[in-house]
């Protein structure tokens, strides 16, 4: 009784405009933007788009692939080193040898090298992978919205259909009770056994368990739904949404949606480029290079001296690089051609899904249609029949099975209506992600 008690206290608040501590959300659309913003996996997509496109920065870069460095040293030579020279060459006797030292004591020395490729295929065709690698980060950052807001809607529409069911089984459950107080009349007058009067008691305490389960399902869905979209267990929540009886809807317009097959084509596109990336990068690449380096000898060990100058040198020139084949370049490029085989399968299917998608949405909206119509004949009919069963009972022309039997019928069958009903907004909320993010 105590979670039927706050069941009832927490449906009493849905009909405020305003709950302490909670942010409210009246329709599909307002939890849609709340949603997008908290998902932390939403934000991580954006990063991922950032670092592809950053990437491609890079990836111009390294069509010349520049590589160099500049330094520079002081060196104390404390001791020369010795070397040998026939003696004849300084004045000496010939046939004999003297041991002379070369250099000065302290070398101070700055260079500067640069290469970079004037000729390199893998690094233009890396370049234009980058470039697909943006486009195909772009859709599947949209796939990925696309299906967090499906499962978005489901969960959401789940609580709404658990509210709805929740208020059903209150009104139920008032119906129980008056039941239960007509067979305990019936009872005591001799009308009636003591096993119908169990049966009532029964029906009373299935209709009382089944609105507490009702409630522990929505605190799970409510939890469930936090959980997706990243929502703090502090921070509170309260769907509020109102599900009215409309009238016939026209046929809602589901467009074609190609953002799987773009997908696809993208990857197809970024294998083919992988493997021709991989096939250049076992080409030729020329580079060319060029170094500068100053020298200055002293006898003295200051680093500024302006006595002694500075003796400049430099070289440039063109570098052929010819790589020579590897097992890792080669599995590479093997795997790369089945690749653009799978990519070249999955666009083909996608094409198809992306036709097939569209007539799954148009059909299972008309289904709800259809399903909802009905369901709102079989309630009437299934009302009109628990309310004569009802009379009858009273007059004791029925028993309790055949009161029992009308009475859950009339449960289910309102249950069924609340379902059709949301179905219908289910299925309009897929159509509306469906035609927006493609």
């Amino acid at each position: 009784m105590k979670k039927l008690t706050i069941l009832i206290y927490y449906f009493m608040t849905l009909s405020l405009h305003q709950v302490s501590g909670q942010v409210i959300f009246r329709n599909f659309q307002e939890f849609m933007d709340y949603a997008t913003g908290t998902s932390l996996g939403l934000k991580n997509d954006e990063i991922i788009f950032s670092q592809a496109k950053k990437a491609k920065v890079a990836a111009v870069l390294g069509i010349v692939d520049p590589q160099g460095n500049i330094n520079a040293s002081f060196t104390n030579n404390n001791q020369l080193p010795v070397s040998i020279l026939p003696a004849e060459a300084v004045g000496g006797t010939p046939g004999e040898f003297v041991k002379l030292q070369f250099g000065l004591q302290y070398v101070t020395e700055a260079n500067s090298y640069l290469d970079f490729k004037v000729f390199n295929l893998g690094g233009w065709e890396n370049n234009k992978l980058a470039k697909i690698n943006i486009d195909l980060t772009q859709t599947e950052n949209k796939i990925s919205l696309k299906n967090f807001l499906e499962n978005v809607s489901n969960l959401y529409f789940n609580i709404v259909t658990l509210q709805e069911q929740s208020k059903a089984s209150l009104s139920n459950l008032e119906v129980a009770k008056t039941l239960y107080d007509i067979s305990f009349r019936k009872f005591e007058q001799g009308q009636i056994s003591q096993q119908d009067l169990n049966d009532s008691k029964i029906n009373l305490l299935t209709t009382q368990d089944n609105l507490e389960k009702i409630g522990f399902q929505l605190e799970k869905e409510y939890l469930t739904l936090k959980i997706l979209c990243d929502i703090p267990d502090e921070s509170g929540i309260s769907i509020v949404q109102e599900v009215s009886e409309k009238g016939e809807e026209g046929q809602l317009q589901v467009e074609l949606n190609q953002l799987e097959m773009n997908n696809a084509m993208l990857r197809e596109a970024y294998a083919i480029s992988n493997l021709r990336q991989a096939k250049f990068s076992q080409l030729p690449t020329v580079s060319f290079f060029v170094s500068s380096t100053r020298q200055r000898f002293s006898t003295e060990k200051y680093l500024v001296n302006n006595s002694f100058d500075w003796i400049p040198s430099n070289f440039f020139g063109f570098k052929l690089n010819i790589p020579l084949p590897t097992h890792n370049n080669i599995s590479a490029i093997m795997k790369a051609k089945y690749d653009v085989v799978i990519a070249r399968n999955i666009s083909e299917s996608s094409k198809i899904q992306s036709e097939l998608l569209l007539k799954t949405l148009e059909s299972d909206y008309e289904k709800a249609i259809f399903n909802r119509r009905n369901q709102r004949e079989i309630y009437k009919l299934r009302r009109d029949s628990y309310e004569k069963t009802l009379l009858n009972y009273q007059e004791g022309i029925v028993g309790m099975d055949r009161m029992m039997d009308a009475f859950n019928n009339m449960v289910n069958s309102n249950y069924n209506l609340i379902a059709s009903e949301i179905a219908i907004q289910v299925n309009e909320s897929k159509i509306d992600i469906h035609n927006k993010i493609r």
